[in-house]
């Protein structure tokens, strides 16, 4: 065997055998536990007091996208820790929103009528955080979107016998939370009151992630959601307009297989 060949084998097995390497979670797991400590602690307290040097190093490690979303090429065995990643990554973003709710939520009241009582305070959160949310936000997204494939591919090699009608659901559920989260952000980029490094954080997330995530839209659900998409769009900032034009790109796609043809 040649030098050269020798080489190219040796570069052929170290890549497969770091492919291989099963994904370390538990850093972020504790950085995610840390974080909701710090939030209940503070519930009731204000943005600045939560504001600690921990709090910051904690919402950089949970929105490490090097680390924990581009350390190697995700496969299919990693679905289910890249699935616990992308909840954890979600979870951050939805507990931040709803900092201070506990403390001021009526116990008379269900969740569904405490969340509708505290949305002024939800939606001030959002405003008040777009520093945090400039990481944490477009790492959430693109987690989703790079699970989606490694989704994709467990139902297309699913058994007959085993895609049951809980299952089918469950799926459809799914989808419909897709384009739920879908066109709640294209609202919040579309507001002008949130700064522009936020809205810029944002929209570049979604237009890598939209590929993905239109994919699993039926086709009817798209043209709603590039209708409502370019209605809210239609005077964002020219800086964000590449980014803008790649979400149009892949809301206008006419190819519909995998979950987009589940009904």
């Amino acid at each position: 065997m040649s030098k050269l060949v020798k080489v190219l084998v040796l570069c052929a097995w170290v890549t497969v055998a770091a492919a291989a390497e099963p994904l370390d979670l538990q850093p972020y797991r504790d950085a995610h536990a840390r974080f909701i400590a710090l939030l209940k602690a503070g519930d009731g307290g204000t943005p600045a007091q939560l504001r600690t040097p921990e709090f910051a190093r904690i919402v950089k490690v949970l929105s490490d996208d090097a680390r924990f979303l581009r350390a190697r090429p995700f496969v299919q065995d990693d679905m289910p820790i890249v699935s616990d990643l992308c909840e954890l990554a979600n979870g951050a973003v939805v507990r931040l929103m709803f900092f201070g709710t506990q403390s001021r939520a009526d116990p008379k009241l269900n969740q569904a009528e405490n969340t509708a009582r505290l949305m002024p305070l939800i939606n001030q959160n959002t405003f008040d955080f777009q520093a945090e949310l400039t990481t944490l936000q477009p790492f959430a997204v693109r987690c989703l979107g790079l699970s989606i494939p490694l989704l994709e591919e467990f139902v297309r090699k699913l058994p007959p016998e085993q895609f049951t009608a809980v299952r089918r659901d469950g799926l459809m559920k799914l989808r419909n939370g897709y384009l739920r989260m879908l066109a709640g952000m294209f609202m919040t980029i579309s507001e002008p009151r949130y700064d522009a490094k936020y809205r810029g954080a944002v929209v570049k997330a979604i237009a890598d992630a939209t590929p993905a995530l239109a994919a699993t839209l039926t086709l009817e659900q798209r043209a709603h959601l590039r209708e409502t998409f370019m209605r809210a769009l239609k005077n964002a900032p020219l800086d964000i307009a590449t980014d803008i034009l790649r979400i149009g790109e892949a809301l206008e796609s006419k190819q519909c297989t995998g979950l987009c043809a589940l009904n």
